[in-house]
């Protein structure tokens, strides 16, 4: 008898535990650091603190595996390299949206590096720190082609070129808020 008593106490008390609503904590994401993140354009970061903010809201065409320097798809699904180490052509995930709703396609993608290759470029804003802009020494182009492809050619091969590429530097943003906020983006 007491064994039944117990038997149906346990269960009772499962089923009520069974039955809880669970706890919803809203939708705000807690992220504890050091410090505030100085910039959120990853084309005009040289701290540590906006690097790691913008690392895990950018996506780069590649990125390192975790823990490794193995460079691994992003952006780009995968790639190809010329025999002569020259041209480099990237294929996009396909249909991928900025929050704002705007699409992240090759336009955009030529949009971000051109902003950095170009000196003249209104959205340009790395002129404080060239180290990144330097990055594009080597590339002579950088084109769409088509929705889903991003051709860049080089002026000469350079073994740094797709570990530069996977930087948080390279982090792709929205055209459309880097034209509407320009320094500001992100803040």
């Amino acid at each position: 008898m007491r064994r039944s008593r117990l038997v149906l106490s346990v269960l009772a008390g499962m089923l009520l535990v069974s039955c809880a609503t669970p706890r919803h904590r809203g939708s705000v994401f807690v992220f504890a650091k050091a410090k505030d993140a100085v910039k959120l354009d990853p084309a005009d970061i040289i701290d540590g603190e906006s690097a790691t903010v913008t690392n895990n809201i950018f996506e780069s065409l590649v990125q390192f595996a975790p823990e490794s320097t193995e460079i691994v798809p992003a952006l780009a699904t995968h790639w190809e390299i010329t025999p002569d180490g020259k041209t480099y052509t990237f294929h996009l995930r396909p249909n991928v949206r900025f929050h704002d709703g705007t699409p992240c396609d090759a336009d955009a993608i030529v949009f971000n590096y051109q902003r950095q290759m170009d000196p003249q470029s209104p959205y340009r804003f790395t002129a404080h720190f060239e180290y990144w802009a330097n990055f594009f020494k080597a590339v002579d182009s950088v084109k769409a082609a088509g929705k889903d492809t991003v051709v860049m050619h080089l002026s000469a091969p350079d073994a740094t070129f797709m570990t530069n590429m996977a930087l948080f530097t390279m982090g792709i943003a929205s055209p459309k808020a880097i034209k509407d906020f320009g320094q500001d983006v992100g803040l």
